[in-house]
Order: structure tokens, then sequence, then C-alpha cells
């Protein structure tokens, strides 16, 4: 599930959503990635919304518990999966959410550059 949501193979996220156990959508990688972090960090909206639609948690953060998905695009210049995730409903609080840093997911694409991601969550 890991490396289809990583490289955004759809079909076969798909497929194996139908086949995986409702743990599965959550299982995290050594390094603490969902299979909803690794599409994020690599710009899959798509594979996002299949995980999401069959029950993926949203919510779930890095280990540390402060780098959740929505500061991944953030940090990565995504507006378009900020757009999704705001839309969602499950970061409300987006001023408020801060990484290791104490910086919001606005701090970190204004100190990138990504305007489009600044106004989107602004």
């Amino acid at each position: 599930m890991h490396i289809t949501c990583k490289k955004g193979y759809i079909d076969i996220v798909q497929y194996l959503i139908e086949k995986a156990q409702p743990n599965e959508l959550n299982a995290r990688k050594k390094n603490g990635m969902t299979p909803a972090m690794l599409a994020v960090t690599n710009n899959h909206l798509f594979v996002l919304k299949c995980l999401h639609n069959a029950g993926a948690d949203l919510k779930l953060t890095l280990a540390n518990g402060n780098v959740n998905l929505l500061y991944l695009a953030a940090q990565k210049g995504q507006a378009m999966i900020v757009g999704y995730l705001l839309d969602s409903g499950v970061f409300a609080k987006i001023k408020t959410t801060t990484d290791l840093n104490e910086e919001t997911p606005i701090q970190v694409a204004t100190k990138h550059g990504f305007v489009e991601v600044v106004q989107t969550l602004i």
C-alpha cells in the first residue's frame, strides 16, 4: 500500500483498498509515514481522496505528534491538497497547528515562498 500511494498508482491503490484490512489504511512504515502521508508528500491528491473515502484517518501525525498532513502539504507547496484537507473539516484550527519549530502551516508555506498555499490557508 505504501509504495503505491507514494508512486500515485491510483488503480492499484483502489484495488489494495478493496482487499485491505481496516488497519492497513493507517499502517505506519518504520519512518512513521502512513499511506496518506506518502500520498500528500508526493502530491497525489486522488490517492489521498481514495484513502480518505475508504476511511483513512487524516488526523494522524508523525511520531513526534506535531507534523500532520496539512503541515506536510504546506511544506511541499501543494495548494490543491491543502484546499482538500481544509474542505474535509479535519483541520479547523490551522493557526494553532505547529511543528517542532512552533511554525504553523502558513508560516512554513510563507518561508518557502508558496503564495498559492498561503492564499488557500487564509
